[in-house]
């Protein structure tokens, strides 16, 4: 603050134009590039068996420079037995999304976003994308959302939460997972490498082998004996307090909640910060494996975390299943 200013009286008159006094511009201050963040904070402890199906990771990568793109980055002091595959804006075309929750009032609960496996489960993926984008007729036909007939995922009840398990929704039809989409059932569809070994996973719900439609579940525990029954065709990337809001609800004896919470809508959007980061074990694999998770920027600023990867020391399964109905 200037305490003392210049009356205009104060300044003197030059009548020289060689004399006058000459105001530069400033110079360009330079702007120092800021270094990416994690948005989520990984765990620092992993349970990992050998029997080659994955643990996969959600990257929630922020950076506050406009246009920079997050790489991701993998390291282990320790890799033998230890695979990973990284999926990232620079390796794989994968999309997000984002997916919209209200309270039973009508009051925003907030997002969560998932990237979808496109490459891994592309009949799951695409079946999700076209319900978020698309409004589907009776007779099955594809066409635009508009305010009188919007997209298939518009305000659909999310009937079913099973504490330490998951959370079920996406029949838009009838709200209490006995309808799906005119769009009629699909095949199974998974690479061999995802599996339930995680929280956060996006899989279909379906009543038996190639019975996939529109409703779908995110694991809330390591489920391994739904490996092979359900299409996985995404992980949660953040939005973690918002999950754990909805598996917080009260439920009725039913697994239905008491006040239901709304999906009111799904964007789906591209990323040039997040990603996954799938990791494999083989029978050789004894850990444990410190891991280092690094994200680098645009201007080659980096952040990094360190995890810790262990065998599988045993896991208590919920022997739940989720199906329509």
């Amino acid at each position: 603050m200037n305490r003392n200013p210049l009356s205009p009286h104060d300044i003197p008159t030059v009548s020289d134009p060689s004399c006058a006094v000459v105001f530069e511009g400033l110079e360009s201050r330079l702007l120092l590039a800021a270094a990416p963040t994690f948005g989520t904070d990984l765990a620092t402890l992993y349970a990992l068996n050998g029997d080659g199906l994955g643990l996969t990771l959600g990257i929630d990568g922020d950076d506050a420079d406009p246009g920079d793109t997050l790489e991701i980055s993998v390291a282990a002091d320790d890799d033998t037995g230890l695979f990973w595959t990284i999926y990232d804006q620079a390796t794989s075309a994968n999309r997000y999304a984002v997916m919209h929750f209200d309270y039973a009032d009508g009051s925003a609960m907030g997002d969560i976003v998932v990237q979808l496996f496109e490459t891994r489960a592309p009949l799951a993926a695409a079946r999700f994308i076209t319900l978020s984008e698309n409004y589907i007729t009776p007779g099955g036909e594809i066409e635009a959302p508009t305010v009188d007939n919007p997209a298939f995922y518009t305000d659909v009840d999310v009937h079913r939460i099973i504490d330490e398990f998951m959370f079920q929704t996406g029949d838009a039809v009838n709200g209490d997972g006995t309808g799906g989409s005119p769009l009629g059932d699909f095949a199974n569809d998974t690479d061999d490498d995802l599996s339930f070994f995680g929280r956060g996973v996006l899989a279909m719900a379906n009543r038996g082998a190639d019975t996939n439609d529109s409703q779908w579940f995110i694991t809330d525990a390591i489920t391994s004996s739904l490996n092979g029954a359900h299409p996985i065709f995404g992980q949660i990337i953040s939005g973690w307090d918002v999950y754990d809001t909805l598996m917080g609800l009260e439920t009725d004896g039913g697994d239905r909640p008491v006040q239901t919470p709304i999906l009111t809508s799904v964007d789906i959007v591209d990323s040039d910060t997040d990603g996954t980061i799938t990791f494999v074990a083989d029978g050789t694999f004894v850990g444990p494996a410190e891991v280092t998770v690094t994200l680098t920027d645009s201007d080659g600023l980096t952040v990094e975390q360190i995890i810790t990867i262990m065998p599988e020391p045993g896991v208590t399964i919920p022997q739940f299943d989720p199906v329509p109905g």
